[in-house]
């Protein structure tokens, strides 16, 4: 790898993290983000890590207990999140800052996971290159999901690992 292109993607991804890491703990958890993080407290509360959405205070949920005719368990996400925010939890004690902060280190690797694919699988024209990855750094609606408490940062992360991955072997059978 050049040592140009290496300073540019560093340069570029530090950027990203500016764009997504300051004031994470400022603002209290949303009602979502709320959701994740009394689920993973809970967690860790019980010792068994399993996600039950109920608490000392009854259940844990926005949707008006539906979900809990069948099961205390969680039912409606897939349970990762609940497990990187348990984690995280667990290291660092208990806060809105701890409860984002994983999330955003996932989507921080996706940015920088991002500036390699493009440049890897898209057309080799610098113009489409700059374009595709200003428009990653510059969504502001990309950057609020970003810091949030939830599975986006995740889902795009290994969603792009996965993308990448099946381009390489379909490359590969040629």
């Amino acid at each position: 790898m050049k040592l140009k292109y290496l300073w540019l993607k560093i340069i570029l991804t530090l950027i990203f993290a500016l764009l997504v890491i300051p004031n994470l703990g400022a603002r209290s958890l949303w009602q979502d983000e709320a959701e994740t993080a009394l689920v993973a407290r809970q967690m860790i509360k019980s010792n068994n890590w399993l996600p039950y959405a109920y608490d000392d205070q009854g259940p844990i949920s926005q949707d008006w207990n539906y979900q809990f005719s069948v099961s205390k368990l969680w039912r409606w996400h897939p349970w990762l999140q609940f497990y990187v925010t348990a984690l995280s939890f667990k290291l660092f004690g208990i806060s809105a800052l701890t409860a984002r902060l994983p999330f955003v280190i996932a989507g921080i690797l996706f940015f920088y996971y991002w500036v390699d694919f493009i440049k890897k699988h898209g057309p080799k024209n610098r113009l489409f290159y700059l374009l595709a990855v200003s428009l990653v750094l510059t969504s502001v609606p990309l950057l609020l999901h970003i810091r949030q408490a939830r599975y986006y940062s995740l889902a795009l992360l290994f969603t792009l690992m996965a993308v990448d991955g099946y381009i390489d072997v379909l490359k590969r059978s040629d």
